[in-house]
């Protein structure tokens, strides 16, 4: 079914393949990636020409961008994201672009960084949406799908095991015809 689409994000979505979800063609992920390292991605977009374009940032990026003020970082994730998408439509005119909510975090998640809080993710996940409304790019609300649902996360309270990826992807069909 997602044979031509492909995925772009970070750890979370570099799972598609390291579970055999999908194949690794068509995952363009690295752990801890955020919409600044994927810029330097996009040339490898041009070889795939995708019909569908996925992508799920915000996790790192709210580590990343880290500023005084939540807004300020939320603002510059926001600017960043935009010129991605931009960037992305200059070499991909034709690709349809969804852009999927950073996802929940368990309240553990804060011992690995304290910026890893659904409070600065829902700052993020906000900031998405106005994204996918600035570039004409479908928004997909994932987070709201597997809220409260802590038995999919990992030990650590940030990752997904396998079943949260089926959730996923069969969500995605309501998007993806």
């Amino acid at each position: 079914y997602y044979e031509n689409t492909s995925f772009m994000g970070d750890s979370i979505t570099e799972a598609l393949s390291e579970f055999g979800i999908l194949d690794s063609y068509n995952v363009i992920a690295n752990k801890g990636d955020t919409v600044v390292n994927a810029l330097q991605n996009t040339d490898k977009l041009q070889g795939i020409n995708p019909k569908n374009l996925v992508l799920l940032y915000g996790m790192n990026d709210v580590i990343a961008f880290d500023s005084n003020s939540s807004e300020e970082s939320s603002n510059a994730f926001k600017e960043k994201y935009i010129e991605l998408i931009n960037s992305i439509k200059e070499v991909l005119p034709r690709t349809n672009i969804y852009l999927v909510s950073p996802l929940s975090v368990m309240a553990n998640a804060v011992d690995t960084n304290y910026r890893l809080t659904n409070e600065n993710l829902n700052e993020f996940r906000l900031k998405v949406s106005e994204v996918a409304n600035a570039t004409g790019c479908t928004y997909i609300d994932l987070a709201s799908i597997v809220e409260g649902k802590d038995y999919l996360h990992e030990q650590d309270g940030i990752h997904y095991k396998y079943d949260f990826y089926q959730i996923w992807l069969d969500y995605l069909t309501n998007y993806i015809k």
